[in-house]
C-alpha cells in the first residue's frame, strides 16, 4: 500500500442555492487535485495554489467565473456577475497579485474572436473605410482589411487575461485525465447532481505515477492540437520517439489514439507511408482494419488480404475482415468466398394499423394483447446493461491503476479497453460463481446501489420489479453466456439487444424480439446477437410489421 492517504468521494457539495456554489465546488476540487497529487507539483506551484485559495471572496469568485469559461482573454465591459458587487473592484484585486493582465494591444485573432462586425469596422483606416459596407460585408472581409493595417491593434476598449494558465490546464488535467473536459459543467452542474460509487483512490491506482507523465500528456497533446498545420512525418516521428520514454497504460492509449488519427489524417490525404507506419505503431481497436482498407486502397491487394486473414480482435474487425477477403480475393484470384452463410433469424410478420407511437411500442401493445400468458417490455438494451453493471459492480468500480483519475467518476477510463477483463480477471470471475450461486444476490446489490451512477444501469427506465421478473425467468447459464460475450467487447457489445423482451413467469422462460419497420433492416451487430442467441438456446426472433390499410 502507498504511503498516501485513501481518498474516497467523501466530499460534498455546495448548496445549489448559495449565489457562490460554483467557488465552493471548484475549491473543493482543487484542494482534492493538489492533496492527492502533492507530489506531482513543483513548490512554486504549491506556493502559487497556496495564494489563490487565501484570496478575498469576491476576486477569487471572479477568477473562477474567468477559469469557468472560454478563455483566456475577455471584455471586462462584458463581464456582470450578480453575486459580485464590484467587477472593477475584484480585477484590480487580481491585477495586483497577477491573476490577471490587462492587454494594451491585441493580435488580430485575438480582436476578431472578442469583437463584432461593427466594433472591428470602426479601426479600419479613413481611407479604407468607404469601400466597406456592414451591410454589404461580412465580418471576414473586414478582418481581411484590417490584416493589411497592422499585426497588433490598440485594445478599443478594457480586455484582460487570465495569468497562470498553465498551472490550471495541468491541474485539469490530473484532475480528469484528459484536457478535453472542463471545470465548467462539471463545477456548475455535475458535482451535487449526481451520486458517485466511492472509490478508494492512492498513489499506488492513480494513473500519474511520476511528473513526467503529465508532461507527457501535455506534450501529446499539443501535438495534436493543430494537425491540420502539423507535418504529418514530424508527428510520426515525435510518436514514436515518446513511446520508450513511459511505460503508462493510460499514455499508451492517449499515444494509440493520436496515432490512430494521424493515420486517418494521413491515409485522407494519400500520405501513405506515414498512415501505414502510424496504423502500424497504434493499438486503437480500429487501426488493423482501417490499415487493411488503406492498403486495399493504394493497391496494395496481397498485403491487404493477408491482414485480414489474421484473427480478429474484435467484431468490427471480423465482419470487416470478412468483407475485404470477399472482396480482395476475387481481384487476387483467391476466389475466397465466406465459410459461413449469412445468418437468417427465425422472424414473423405483424400487422399493425396507423398509429402515432413508436412502431416499437405500438408492436409491443399488440403482441401484448396476443398472448396473455407473457409480460412483454420495451428495454432493448436497457435492460441486460442493468443486469451486467449489477452483476460486475465490484470489477468497474475496483481501484486499479489507472482506471479512475478523480472520485467523481461515472466509469473508469479503460472500461471500454481490449484489457478491462484481463486486469480484473479475478474480480469478473467471483461475480460469475457468486451469479450461479444466488441469482437473486443481485437484488441485494439493487438495494445497496440504488441511484448511484453506473455506466451500465439506467435507474430511469429500469426499476427492481423488472429485474425480479428477469431474474426468475432467464436461466442463469445463457445470462452467463451473455455476459462473458459483452465483455469480449464491451464497447461494441454493449448495444444491440432485441427491442422487445417478453417474461412468462409460469413457465419461468423468456423471448427476445427485435422489431423492424418495413424500411428498417437489421444491423451487422443486431444479426450477430441474434445468431449467438440462437447457439445458445434462446428465443429470439425478428418481427417485420406490415400496416393495413
Amino acid at each position: 500500500m502507498s504511503q498516501a492517504s485513501e481518498h474516497s468521494t467523501a466530499l460534498t457539495a455546495a448548496d445549489i442555492n448559495n449565489p457562490f456554489y460554483y467557488q465552493e465546488n471548484f475549491i473543493t476540487v482543487i484542494k482534492w487535485v493538489t492533496e492527492f497529487h502533492a507530489r506531482l507539483l513543483l513548490k512554486a506551484e504549491l506556493e502559487l495554489i497556496d495564494r489563490f485559495l487565501t484570496l478575498p471572496q469576491q476576486p477569487q469568485a471572479l477568477l473562477i467565473r474567468l477559469l469557468l469559461r472560454k478563455g483566456p482573454l475577455f471584455r471586462v465591459a462584458k463581464l456582470s456577475y450578480p453575486e459580485i458587487d464590484s467587477i472593477t473592484a475584484s480585477i484590480c484585486a487580481l491585477e495586483t497579485d497577477g491573476w490577471l493582465t490587462t492587454e494594451a494591444l491585441l493580435g488580430l485573432e485575438n480582436l476578431a474572436n472578442l469583437f463584432t462586425k461593427a466594433e472591428l469596422a470602426v479601426l479600419l483606416d479613413e481611407d479604407t473605410a468607404h469601400n466597406y459596407s456592414l451591410a454589404k460585408h461580412n465580418k471576414a472581409t473586414f478582418i481581411a482589411a484590417l490584416s493589411k493595417q497592422s499585426g497588433q491593434f490598440a485594445a478599443p476598449e478594457q480586455v484582460v487575461s487570465l495569468g497562470h494558465h498553465a498551472l490550471f490546464q495541468r491541474l485539469r488535467l490530473m484532475f480528469f485525465g484528459t484536457l478535453r473536459q472542463d471545470f465548467s459543467a462539471f463545477v456548475t452542474t455535475e458535482l451535487g447532481h449526481t451520486r458517485y460509487e466511492q472509490v478508494k483512490l492512492t498513489t499506488d491506482t492513480c494513473a500519474f505515477q511520476c511528473r513526467s507523465d503529465v508532461d507527457t500528456y501535455l506534450y501529446l497533446d499539443e501535438l495534436s492540437q493543430n494537425p491540420e498545420q502539423a507535418c504529418a512525418a514530424d508527428m510520426l516521428a515525435a510518436l514514436k520517439s515518446q513511446a520508450a520514454q513511459s511505460t503508462s497504460l493510460w499514455l499508451t492509449r492517449k499515444r494509440s489514439r493520436l496515432l490512430f488519427d494521424l493515420g486517418v489524417k494521413s491515409a485522407r490525404e494519400q500520405q501513405f507511408l506515414v498512415s501505414n507506419e502510424a496504423f502500424e505503431h497504434s493499438t486503437h481497436p480500429a487501426a488493423r482494419l482501417r490499415l487493411a482498407r488503406s492498403l486495399e486502397r493504394q493497391g496494395a491487394l496481397e498485403n491487404a488480404f493477408e491482414l485480414a486473414c489474421a484473427d480478429p480482435l474484435n467484431l468490427d474487425e471480423e465482419v470487416g475482415f470478412e468483407r475485404l477477403k470477399v472482396r480482395v480475393g476475387k481481384k487476387i484470384s483467391q476466389n475466397y468466398t465466406t465459410v459461413v452463410k449469412a445468418f437468417s433469424p427465425p422472424s414473423f410478420q405483424l400487422t399493425l394499423a396507423p398509429h402515432d407511437n413508436s412502431v416499437e411500442w405500438a408492436a409491443l401493445e399488440a403482441l401484448q394483447r396476443l398472448d396473455d400468458t407473457s409480460s412483454y417490455h420495451y428495454c432493448e438494451n436497457k435492460l441486460f446493461c442493468a443486469l451486467f453493471g449489477l452483476t460486475f459492480w465490484p470489477a468497474i468500480f475496483a481501484p486499479i491503476q489507472g482506471a479512475f483519475f478523480h472520485p467523481f467518476q461515472r466509469q473508469p477510463n479503460d472500461l471500454y479497453d481490449a484489457d478491462f477483463y484481463s486486469r480484473r480477471r479475478e474480480i469478473i470471475e467471483q461475480q460469475f460463481e457468486l451469479l450461479t450461486q444466488d441469482p437473486l444476490r443481485l437484488l441485494q446489490r439493487w438495494d445497496e446501489k440504488i441511484g448511484l451512477s453506473n455506466p451500465f444501469v439506467d435507474w430511469r427506465s429500469i426499476d427492481r420489479a423488472l429485474i425480479t421478473l428477469a431474474l426468475s425467468c432467464i436461466n442463469t447459464t445463457q445470462l452467463i453466456a451473455i455476459f462473458r460475450r459483452m465483455l469480449s467487447s464491451l464497447y461494441n457489445l454493449r448495444r444491440g439487444f432485441p427491442d422487445l423482451i417478453a417474461f412468462n413467469p409460469t413457465a419461468s422462460t423468456f423471448q427476445l424480439i427485435e422489431v423492424k419497420s418495413p424500411t428498417d433492416k437489421l444491423q451487422d451487430h443486431q444479426r450477430a446477437w441474434l445468431q449467438f442467441f440462437a447457439e445458445q438456446k434462446i428465443k429470439a426472433s425478428v418481427c417485420h410489421i406490415l400496416y393495413s390499410g
